[in-house]
C-alpha cells in the first residue's frame, strides 16, 4: 500500500486497470475502466468490469516466465473485449507469497519462487505503473476499498485456500511484520507434537484446513472428491456418517485460527474468503459457537462481500494508488 509509483513512459491517455490473481493452480485476470471520484481519492473511485480472463498456472513456470504470459493474456484478454493494451494506466498483482513494501517477491514456496523483483519486472514487461502484494493483503485491501471493511480500522481477512493466510489491517494499514511474514497462519504449530520436527512432520495448520488437505481427507473417508467447501456441508448435514466427524475437526481448527487471531490482533472483524468459505453463513455460525466464551469478545465474523474476486479487487485498488 506504500509502494511509490513507478514512472509511465506514455502520454497516450489511458482508463484501464488490470488486476491479477495468481495461485498456485489458476491465474484470474479483470480488466475495469476507471471511474475517478471528484476529490480524487483512490478510495472513491469507481471502475466498471470490461473483461476477465482465468488460465490454469503452468506447472514450473518461474516468476519470469509467468510475466510474460500475463503479457499475451491481457493482451487477449482486451482483444476479445475490443480494447488495446496501450488504453492500460496500470495493472495490480496478487501473488501467493511474501512480499515486501516495494513489490519484491520474497518467497513462494507452493510455486517454488524467491527473491525475484516482481514489481519491477511487471512494470518493465507491461510499460507501465504495477503494484504487487501478497494475496491475503491484496483481499484486504479489497475489502477496504469496496467491501465489508469500508468502515473498519482494524480487521483481518481469513483466506482459507489451498494455503492459510490472513491479511492483517491494523490501524488503518496493512501490517506486515518485521520480515514480511505477518499472517502465515498455515504455519502454525496446533499442538506440541510438531515441536521439533521439520516442516513435512510438524503438520501445521494448513496441513489441517488448507483445501488440499480436506479434499484428500474425503477422498480417504469416501472415495469421493470433494472440494474444501463441499466437505463440510456434508459434513453438517449429516447425510454422511463418515464425514461428519471429520468435517467437526476441520471447523474446530478453524475455530483455532480465529481465537488465536482474536487473542493476539483483536480486531474488529475477520472476514473469511477463499474457497473453503463458500461452505457459507453456517460454517461461521459453527465457528462462532466455538469461539464464543473463548475471548473477551468476539468480533464481526463476516463471509467476504466480494467472494473469489477480493484478492483480484485489491490488486486493481493498489493499481490505482500507482496512477
Amino acid at each position: 500500500m506504500s509502494q511509490k509509483p513507478i514512472p509511465k513512459a506514455t502520454s497516450k491517455p489511458r482508463s484501464i486497470a488490470v488486476g491479477i490473481d495468481i495461485g498456485g493452480t489458476k491465474v484470474a485476470l479483470l480488466a475495469e475502466e476507471i471511474r475517478p471520484g471528484d476529490d480524487n481519492d483512490k478510495y472513491n473511485y469507481k471502475t466498471a468490469e470490461i473483461a476477465r480472463r482465468r488460465f490454469a498456472t503452468p506447472e514450473g513456470i518461474d516468476p519470469g516466465g509467468i510475466i510474460e504470459l500475463l503479457r499475451d493474456e491481457i493482451a487477449a484478454m482486451l482483444n476479445e473485449a475490443g480494447r488495446d493494451m496501450s488504453e492500460i494506466a496500470a495493472v495490480g498483482a496478487a501473488v501467493p507469497g511474501l512480499v515486501d513494501e516495494n513489490g519484491h517477491l520474497l518467497a513462494a514456496g507452493n510455486l517454488g519462487w524467491s527473491d525475484f523483483p516482481f514489481r519491477a519486472r511487471l512494470a518493465e514487461v507491461l510499460g507501465v505503473p504495477a503494484f504487487v502484494e501478497h494475496d491475503a493483503n491484496a483481499a484486504a485491501l479489497g475489502e477496504r476499498w469496496i467491501g465489508h471493511a469500508r468502515d473498519l480500522h482494524s480487521f483481518v481477512f481469513l483466506a482459507l485456500g489451498t494455503g492459510i493466510g490472513a491479511g492483517l489491517f491494523l490501524d488503518g494499514r496493512l501490517y506486515r511484520g518485521a520480515h514480511h511474514a505477518a499472517g502465515e497462519l498455515g504455519d502454525l504449530i496446533p499442538g506440541r507434537g510438531g515441536l521439533g520436527k521439520t516442516p513435512i512432520k510438524a503438520r501445521p495448520l494448513s496441513e489441517f484446513i488448507g483445501s488440499g488437505a480436506i479434499r484428500e481427507i474425503a477422498r480417504d473417508a469416501s472415495g469421493e472428491d470433494l472440494d474444501a467447501a463441499s466437505f463440510i456441508r456434508a459434513g453438517q448435514s449429516g447425510e454422511n456418517s463418515e464425514l461428519k466427524p471429520l468435517a467437526e475437526k476441520v471447523v474446530d481448527y478453524i475455530a483455532i485460527a480465529v481465537i488465536s487471531l482474536i487473542t493476539v490482533v483483536d480486531p474488529e472483524a475477520i472476514i473469511f474468503g477463499g474457497g473453503t468459505s463458500s461452505a457459507g453463513d453456517e460454517l461461521i455460525e459453527r465457528v462462532r459457537d466455538r469461539v464464543r466464551n473463548r475471548v473477551h469478545e468476539i468480533p464481526k465474523l463476516l463471509r467476504s462481500a466480494l467472494g473469489e474476486d477480493a484478492q483480484l479487487h485489491g490488486a486493481i485498488y493498489g493499481a490505482l494508488t500507482q496512477i
